[in-house]
């Protein structure tokens, strides 16, 4: 049976929305979005495509020209990056037997996004390839597709009073914690919402801050598609927005981000110490599924 691999616990899911650029983090698009390891591996280079289609709607002529580009950092990453995966998820199994800090969850969402941006950093030069290739309609599918998103957002987050928007929040956490450690009691469900309750919640905020990274790439893309720079300088100017994705101009926004941060670290740090040792081990199996994964996938990269 596959396994299901979840991104929910990273800090930002800016990274998984990415995708609509191109190549960024098809890694992760392979893993995440197919929803499946193994899965999403081997059918990597059609579920990216399939999402960066669904955002900018390709011509056939420019799917053919992304393909063995996706492809190739496939092949990469599979060869370079699963055995660091394999390193990380066979470190998490040893913490996950054991109570964990905040600051280790801190470290450990650190490390996750450092290795998601390495990604992202090795594929800029064909993101910029992809972008000097793209035309006015495929900017405007982009950018109805965001706007597409972000109201799917405003009606799932921005409704209601502050009691609905707190139930929303604690359903998807719930969601994703049990996925991991299986089914928690009513107590235990009663306490996990009120760890999800005590984080700081201002989704206005959030949605402003998805918007301000959509026009950030709507902008660079206008100005390509306009100036048709070097394909250097294209990648200097993706570099620019990577930079920019998750620490926002504004000062109170920032605060605000970071203050969810950490306070999303310390509530997945005290679910975890919440767990029995039952759902623990349920976890630690879990990652062992991971692990025999990421193995298998880079025996097969080398040809073992």
């Amino acid at each position: 049976m596959e396994k299901k691999f979840s991104t929910q616990g990273l800090r930002s899911m800016g990274l998984k929305r990415a995708v609509a650029l191109g190549l960024a983090v098809v890694a992760t698009i392979a893993v995440s979005a197919c929803g499946m390891i193994k899965t999403g591996y081997r059918n990597g280079d059609t579920v990216g495509l399939f999402m960066m289609s669904r955002y900018l709607d390709l011509t056939s002529e420019q799917k053919e020209f992304v393909k063995p580009k996706l492809r190739a950092l496939l092949a990469w990453h599979k060869t370079t990056q699963l055995p660091d995966y394999t390193a990380l998820a066979t470190e998490l199994q040893r913490i996950a037997a054991q109570p964990i800090s905040d600051d280790e969850v801190t470290t450990l969402a650190e490390q996750m996004r450092r290795r998601a941006y390495a990604t992202v950093d090795h594929a800029m030069p064909d993101i910029a390839d992809i972008a000097l290739r793209l035309t006015p309609d495929n900017i405007r599918a982009l950018q109805d597709k965001f706007a597409d998103d972000d109201a799917v957002f405003r009606k799932d987050y921005l409704k209601g009073d502050l009691e609905k928007r707190q139930e929303a929040r604690y359903t998807k956490t719930l969601e994703r914690v049990e996925e991991w450690y299986g089914s928690f009691s009513k107590e235990q469900r009663i306490a996990i919402r009120q760890f999800s309750d005590a984080r700081p919640l201002d989704n206005a905020i959030l949605l402003s801050e998805r918007q301000r990274r959509e026009s950030d790439i709507i902008d660079l893309l206008k100005r390509v598609e306009r100036e048709k720079p070097s394909r250097e300088a294209v990648v200097a100017m993706l570099r620019g927005v990577a930079e920019r994705f998750d620490q926002s101009p504004d000062p109170a926004k920032r605060a605000f981000v970071d203050s969810l941060h950490r306070a999303t670290d310390g509530m997945n740090s005290r679910i975890h110490n919440l767990a029995t040792p039952q759902q623990r081990a349920r976890a630690v199996a879990k990652l062992q599924e991971w692990i025999d994964d990421f193995r298998e996938l880079s025996a097969e990269a080398r040809g073992a």
